[in-house]
């Protein structure tokens, strides 16, 4: 595939990507942040935390173009948020065709372009990709694409580098159970203010991580059954909420719906 030289222009030094009046993030603080969003992936978030500070202190001039591939509930998009927040780009995730009417809509390099979990690279095919993504990256957008699908050979060739995940180990997914942006946290802070403390036992966390990884789904199922917390919460009074093995498997019904 043939591209048009970027030009540099784009992006002048009237246009940093860090926010006015502050300095750059450094490398180490940029790779911190993509370790608290996601459990594992230790190599990807070094590979990206470099890719995101080469632009974001000048040593590159456009903005990076990576595609995070893995499979489904791996921590794709919150990489790829991360990504974004880093940038001090706008983050909005693009699902389905519908990248055509975001990218019509607005400036792109005022935004970061996402290709969410949703996206069947059977739907969405290597030439649709190739239609947009040389427009989009010589505006000067910033783009993190994800995808399932990692088996197109020709899908890296449209982007700058390419991080592949891997499925997360059961020991992986324990710890998302209780990871300081899970939708358990969220709970348990939703909770306090209600008078509720939530406990989870450790038989619970391990169900919900044995029948995460057995299912193929990795954080997505974990994070849906923990979503049915919320309706639990309003009809207990004041006491502890405990998440013992049989209303993990009640959890686990519901999203499976």
């Amino acid at each position: 595939m043939t591209r048009t030289p970027f030009d540099s222009t784009v992006r002048g030094e009237d246009e940093p990507p860090s926010a006015p009046g502050t300095r750059p993030a450094t490398f180490q603080e940029i790779w911190e942040s993509f370790d608290r969003a996601a459990v594992g992936h230790a190599h990807a978030k070094l590979n990206l935390a470099g890719a995101v500070h080469a632009y974001v202190s000048h040593v590159e001039v456009r903005p990076p173009t990576i595609l995070i591939r893995g499979p489904h509930g791996v921590g794709k998009t919150l990489l790829a948020r991360t990504a974004g927040t880093a940038t001090t780009r706008p983050f909005q995730i693009v699902t389905g065709l519908d990248e055509m009417m975001v990218l019509a809509a607005a400036p792109p390099r005022q935004r970061t372009i996402v290709l969410a979990d949703a996206i069947d690279l059977a739907d969405i095919g290597v030439e649709e990709l190739d239609v947009w993504i040389d427009d989009v990256i010589q505006s000067g957008a910033l783009i993190i694409a994800t995808a399932a699908d990692t088996s197109d050979a020709r899908l890296p060739d449209l982007f700058d580098d390419t991080t592949d995940l891997s499925a997360l180990s059961e020991s992986e997914l324990e710890e998302v159970v209780t990871h300081p942006a899970s939708r358990l946290e969220q709970a348990k802070v939703v909770a306090a203010r209600m008078g509720i403390t939530i406990v989870i036992h450790p038989e619970a966390k391990k169900l919900l991580a044995s029948t995460a990884f057995a299912s193929g789904e990795g954080a997505a199922l974990i994070d849906r059954a923990l979503s049915h917390l919320a309706p639990i919460l309003v009809g207990l009074p004041k006491q502890d909420c405990i998440i013992d093995r049989r209303l993990a498997e009640v959890l686990l019904r519901q999203a499976a719906g």
